[in-house]
């Protein structure tokens, strides 16, 4: 480990420095008996360069565990030193940049249980079948992006023991994958596939993660094979060519936090059965046809976190109280639903928002708006001071977490804007100008520097003005002592 330590003193290895025992570093597992490393986890540790196979690194004949994963290995190939693990079981090279084709080194590692190549989008494996054929023991391969370059293989869905399967934007796919009778997770989004999904798919009765967002030229057909299902916990369906009403067969998946059926051509009423899937925790039913009145019986589903339904027609009244009771509430996007009724005023003061709401942007008759006492992070967006222009007569964002404006220019926009309440966040930069409307405008415990503007003490209407807790310069102007009321 001695050389390794020289040729990897970057990231997590910095540490390394600090203690002459290397069990002891930071990413490093040693067996307690033998002291031999039997994991090394390097994941995101600013590494650069190729790795030789005569590297130092190969010589950890006892590794059980590698993890190189988010690292930057400079479009090289993956060395064939690799062989010389044969007690790996976990291997991660994942995000890695690594190029060329997959060395059937590889497939020598018999005791590989999971192997991650994901996001190395210059990886080649045109003989998929070689790689695995020794991988007897496999239970999770991830070779998201990975260019296959030909259907998968017969031998694949061989694979006893695999049970997560993730083939994100790689290729063509068999009805064979109907024989992975102990698949829980299949990951077969972005391909190129065509035609309807094999109703064999119903076999996988082990199935409890299944994608298939992002084929265009795939029909999701009647999804009939959906009703041999019942253990759902997570299905993406996203821009599958579904038509008609959210499909009854999803009734069946009781236990589903997660149902993805955006981007398709659904239509009618929401399904009531929905509000019964209580474990239900991210619902995206956006980019549909949906008409009937807005769903509120949504609310009742008590671990909700996301929910999206923008850009539907939806219709009526939005009570938002029951969703600001939810606990793990945390997004909620209704946008583009022009038939919505638009707000005059609306308080969110206290709703632990992490984010500007985004169906903000398309509400244009709003009067006052509190986003006060949040967890709002980052700056201002452009758009607030775009929607409402005409309008809007207040604005609270004190007490959040923001930190400048994208445009502070903007502000003095709002044409009828009287009271502006800043104060408690961390906005950095010039005191923006407020609009010649102005009655309050208050800014206390920030960051603002430089000057003062004369220009802010001139504006004719100012009665409330709190610069105070900053690191504003120079001097005084003089206007800004003698108005009379400030």
């Amino acid at each position: 480990m001695e050389s390794t330590r020289r040729l990897l003193l970057v990231g997590k290895t910095i540490s390394w420095n600090q203690q002459d025992d290397c069990c002891l570093w930071d990413g490093v597992v040693c067996d307690q008996q033998t002291g031999c490393v039997i994991s090394l986890d390097l994941s995101s540790s600013c590494l650069y360069g190729p790795i030789n196979s005569s590297s130092s690194l190969f010589c950890l004949g006892h590794l059980q565990r590698l993890n190189l994963a988010d690292n930057d290995f400079d479009s090289s190939q993956i060395p064939s030193g690799f062989r010389s693990f044969p007690r790996l079981a976990y291997l991660n090279l994942s995000f890695s940049e690594f190029y060329g084709k997959i060395p059937l080194e590889i497939s020598g590692l018999s005791r590989l249980r999971s192997l991650d190549l994901n996001g190395n989008s210059e990886l080649t494996s045109p003989d998929l079948m070689r790689l695995v054929q020794n991988l007897t023991h496999i239970e999770k391969l991830y070779l998201d992006f990975v260019d296959l370059s030909a259907a998968i293989p017969g031998k694949v869905v061989n694979l006893s023991s695999l049970s997560s399967l993730s083939l994100y934007s790689c290729g063509s796919i068999l009805s064979s994958l109907s024989n992975l009778s102990k698949i829980t997770l299949l990951e077969l989004k972005d391909n190129n596939f065509f035609g309807e999904i094999p109703s064999a798919l119903a076999n996988l009765t082990q199935l409890t993660s299944f994608s298939m967002s992002g084929n265009d030229n795939v029909s999701c057909g009647s999804l009939s094979w959906l009703g041999k299902q019942t253990e759902f916990l997570q299905l993406d369906l996203e821009n599958c060519n579904i038509s008609g009403e959210i499909p009854p067969s999803l009734k069946n998946f009781t236990q589903l936090n997660l149902l993805l059926l955006n981007s398709n051509h659904l239509s009618g009423q929401i399904s009531h059965w929905l509000t019964n899937r209580t474990r239900l925790a991210i619902l995206d039913l956006g980019h549909n046809e949906f008409r009937d009145p807005f769903p509120h019986q949504i609310s009742e589903l008590v671990n909700l976190e996301a929910i999206y339904l923008r850009e539907n027609h939806l219709s009526g009244f939005v009570n938002l109280n029951p969703f600001f009771n939810l606990q793990h509430m945390e997004r909620f996007y209704i946008s583009v639903n022009a038939t919505l009724r638009k707000w005059h005023m609306l308080g969110l003061r206290l709703c632990n928002l992490r984010e500007f709401p985004d169906f903000l942007r398309y509400q244009d008759k709003l009067e006052y708006l509190n986003l006060s006492g949040n967890k709002i992070r980052d700056e201002i967006p452009s758009w607030l001071w775009n929607i409402s222009r005409e309008t809007l007569e207040f604005i609270g964002l004190a007490f959040n977490c923001l930190t400048g404006f994208e445009q502070p220019a903007l502000v003095s926009r709002l044409r009828n804007l009287k009271f502006l309440v800043l104060d408690c966040n961390k906005i950095q930069g010039p005191v923006p100008r407020p609009p010649p409307s102005i009655f309050g405008y208050t800014i206390t415990n920030n960051s603002f520097s430089g000057e003062i503007s004369s220009t802010i003490c001139n504006l004719p209407h100012l009665y409330v003005l709190d610069l105070s807790f900053n690191n504003l310069s120079g001097m005084l102007p003089n206007v800004c002592l003698t108005r009379r009321a400030i």
